[in-house]
C-alpha cells in the first residue's frame, strides 16, 4: 500500500513539475532579475531620478498642479510614491488610471517642472514586472500565473515527501552532482537543488500567490477609472502632522482619497526593520478638516497588517542590502533549474532508457 502511495504522489509531482516547467523557468529568470529591479531602473535611468538640488522644495500642492496641467483634461487618481531623500531626488508622482494604466512622472521638486514620465509598462524593469504577474496579458495571464504558482506549491510538498529521505545526506553533503554519471547527473542534481532551496521555494510560492491574487482581485470585472478627489489641505502640514505623530517617521509618500470620505495617507517608516518595507507605518487624515484620524505604526499593527507589509519584502528580497540580494536572486533561479532538470530526467525515463530496454533484453 506504500508503495502504490508513492507511486502516486511521484506521478502527482513530475505532472505538476511538466505541466508549470516553462512558465516556472520564466518567472524564475524575471524574478531573478527584479531582486535588482530598482538599481537596475536607477542604472538605466539615472537622470530620471536625480537632478540638481536648488535653494528650497517647492510645496507638494504645486509639484502636484504641475502634473495636472500636463495631464488635462484627464484627471486620473495622483499619489506621491517617492519624495526625495536627499537634495538631489526628484518627487515621483503617479497617475492612475486603472489597474492596468498607471502613468510615473519625475518632477524637480525646486521648480515642479517635470523631468521625465514614463507608463508602468513602457521601460524594461516595468515590462519585467508586468510579465512575472500578469505574461503581459492582464487578469488573464495573472490567472495562468495563479495556477502555474498552485501547481509549484503540488511540486514541493510532494517532493518534499519524495526525498525525505535524501534530506540528511544533501545537508551534509554526501550527494552530489556526479556530472560524469548520465544516468546520475540530472536526477542528483534535481535533489541537491530542491532540498537545499525548499524552504525558499516555500516563502516564493506562498507570497507569489498572495501577491498575484491581489493582481487578480485588482482587475476584476470591467476596469473602472480611478479619478482624483480634490483636496484643498496643505500636504507638507499633513507630513510635518504626521512626523509628530510618530517620531522619527521619515516619509516616503502620499496617498490622496479615492473616494470622498476615504482619508489622506502620509507613509513612510520609522526605524523599523527593513523587512516591514518604506512604507511600514502610516498617518491618516481627514481629507476634510485635516485631522488625524488614525496613526498606524507597524509595532502596533495587527498580525494580518504585519503580514501584509512583509509579503513583498520576502519575496523580492529587499530588506538586507546587496549581500541578501545577490543570494535571493540566485535561490531565485532554483524553480527554474528544477522544471529543466526534473523534464530532462522525465525524458530520460520516457524515450532513452525506454528505447536503451528495447535494444538490450
Amino acid at each position: 500500500m506504500k508503495k502504490i502511495w508513492s507511486k502516486q504522489v511521484f506521478r502527482v509531482h513530475r505532472l505538476a513539475g511538466l505541466i508549470a516547467g516553462l512558465l516556472l523557468l520564466l518567472i524564475s529568470i524575471t524574478g531573478s532579475m527584479l531582486v535588482f529591479s530598482d538599481e537596475l531602473d536607477e542604472a538605466l535611468y539615472h537622470n530620471n531620478y536625480h537632478i540638481s538640488p536648488g535653494n528650497h522644495y517647492l510645496p507638494v500642492q504645486q509639484q502636484f498642479q504641475a502634473v495636472r496641467n500636463r495631464l488635462q483634461p484627464d484627471q486620473p487618481y495622483l499619489m506621491v510614491t517617492h519624495l526625495p531623500q536627499s537634495p538631489t531626488e526628484t518627487t515621483i508622482i503617479r497617475a492612475e488610471y486603472n489597474a492596468e494604466k498607471k502613468i510615473y512622472f519625475f518632477v524637480n521638486p525646486y521648480t515642479a517642472q517635470i523631468v521625465a514620465q514614463r507608463g508602468n509598462t513602457d521601460y524594461f524593469m516595468g515590462k519585467v514586472l508586468f510579465f512575472h504577474f500578469t505574461l503581459l496579458s492582464g487578469k488573464t495571464g495573472a490567472q495562468i500565473i495563479l495556477i502555474t504558482a498552485i501547481l509549484l506549491a503540488v511540486s514541493l510538498l510532494t517532493g518534499i515527501w519524495i526525498y525525505r529521505h535524501a534530506f540528511g545526506k544533501v545537508l551534509t553533503f554526501r550527494v552530489k552532482p556526479e556530472w560524469s554519471h548520465r544516468n546520475r547527473r540530472w536526477r542528483n542534481l534535481h535533489r541537491i537543488i530542491g532540498v537545499w532551496a525548499i524552504l525558499f521555494n516555500l516563502v516564493m510560492v506562498i507570497t507569489g500567490i498572495i501577491m498575484v491574487q491581489k493582481v487578480i482581485d485588482s482587475r476584476k470585472g470591467k476596469l473602472a477609472p480611478t479619478k482624483e478627489i480634490p483636496s484643498n489641505l496643505d500636504y507638507d502640514q499633513l507630513v510635518a502632522e504626521a512626523r509628530k505623530a510618530i517620531p522619527g517617521l521619515t516619509v516616503m509618500g502620499i496617498r490622496p482619497p479615492k473616494k470622498a470620505d476615504a482619508p489622506i495617507r502620509i507613509l513612510g517608516h520609522a526605524g523599523e526593520a527593513r523587512i516591514w518595507g518604506e512604507f511600514a507605518s502610516s498617518v491618516y487624515f481627514d481629507n476634510k478638516t485635516g485631522n488625524i484620524q488614525k496613526i498606524a505604526a507597524i509595532h502596533n499593527a495587527k498580525l494580518a497588517d504585519k503580514f501584509a507589509a512583509i509579503v513583498p519584502q520576502l519575496h523580492f528580497g529587499n530588506y538586507g542590502g546587496l549581500p541578501l540580494k545577490i543570494i535571493w536572486s540566485l535561490f531565485g533561479l532554483a524553480p527554474g533549474l528544477l522544471s529543466i532538470s526534473g523534464c530532462l530526467i522525465w525524458y530520460r525515463r520516457k524515450f532513452i532508457l525506454k528505447q536503451t530496454t528495447k535494444h538490450h533484453p
